[in-house]
């Protein structure tokens, strides 16, 4: 059996360790659930013209105060993003994590994006849980928009994880790893490597996103986004015309991370070399504010680096547009 058959069967072994984990409808095709399941929590399903934050934290257990935030997000620019959850104790690296349930976290996040329907609440989750697969159902049942993992003790795909990184696909929910080093202490960084995650080539229709531009890792974080978006055409069959369909996609997120000459650095190479063209509406806009107390001038601090750097590199409208809505709509609905 060679690289492509191995790979494929793979795929299909977790298409099919997927539907397990909910009945089978007659004449099932793809192990994707329909966008309609979940709660109906009035969130927006295209994203309306305007910026978006990709990448914001909760941090504390403290009442949600989302009309607040709403509104700090709106004074900085932005017309809404992503919401990370509370990470689940005991953890690590956190001197400070929740005692709260997997139910009260997720509600906790969702009441944090209750003010605006363009904020969308994640999900971080533990992927190396044996009741983690269990805890992705009850988060969409809940209506959560998405999932975030900073797995630092395990490699990213090891164990269990890829089962639950399937359920998510399953239900069509992007997924935002933390990869690039992470400051907490440890020696962690063998795990957050983007050459870490290429097992996630056996997790079928999986939209996955590398946050930080993997940090001090971009360029290796690069050669894995060329590397996933070449494997439907690699696996597929031998003068097929179409791609391969079982693949993930991969986005990247540019959260700091790199700063300054990194950050200049990595955008000149996504945008001036073979990359520009895959790129588009795969890149994504973030800050890795905190919702306690959204800091608008630290989100101008890099729109206005970047914005200064598209206009020197002399980036379409559209292209621009991708970077900071259509991808992250992308990312969100297909």
């Amino acid at each position: 059996m060679d690289r492509r058959d191995f790979l494929k069967s793979s795929m299909c072994v977790g298409s099919m360790m997927a539907a397990t984990f909910a009945p089978a409808a007659e004449n099932a095709k793809p192990p994707v659930a329909p966008a309609s399941v979940g709660k109906d929590l009035g969130k927006a399903k295209a994203l309306p013209p305007g910026r978006y934050d990709e990448h914001i934290h909760i941090y504390e257990d403290t009442a949600p105060k989302p009309d607040l935030l709403a509104k700090r997000i709106a004074e900085a620019g932005l017309a809404g993003g992503c919401v990370y959850s509370r990470e689940q104790a005991p953890s690590p690296r956190l001197a400070l994590t929740t005692r709260m349930t997997p139910e009260q976290i997720v509600d906790h996040v969702v009441e944090w994006c209750s003010a605006s329907p363009t904020l969308y609440p994640f999900y971080w989750i533990d992927p190396s849980r044996p009741d983690a697969v269990e805890l992705v159902d009850m988060a969409v049942e809940k209506g959560i928009s998405g999932f975030k993992v900073i797995r630092s003790n395990g490699y990213p795909c090891d164990g269990i994880a890829l089962d639950c990184y399937r359920r998510m696909a399953h239900y069509g929910k992007p997924l935002t790893f933390h990869s690039g080093i992470l400051y907490d202490g440890m020696p962690s960084s063998e795990f957050f490597r983007p050459v870490a995650f290429e097992p996630l080539l056996r997790a079928p229709h999986l939209k996955f996103c590398l946050a930080h531009i993997s940090w001090p890792w971009c360029d290796e974080c690069m050669a894995l986004f060329g590397k996933m978006r070449d494997a439907g055409w690699r696996l597929r069959e031998p003068g097929a015309k179409s791609t391969y369909p079982d693949v993930p996609t991969m986005f990247i997120d540019t959260t700091p991370g790199p700063n300054a000459i990194w950050r200049r650095d990595a955008l000149l190479k996504l945008y001036t070399t073979q990359f520009r063209r895959p790129i588009a509406d795969r890149l994504m806009f973030g800050t890795d504010n905190s919702v306690h107390n959204y800091s608008a001038e630290h989100t101008r601090k890099f729109l206005n680096f970047d914005d200064a750097l598209f206009r020197e590199m002399e980036l379409t409208e559209k292209e621009i547009d991708s970077y900071y809505r259509a991808a992250l709509e992308k990312f969100l609905f297909t």
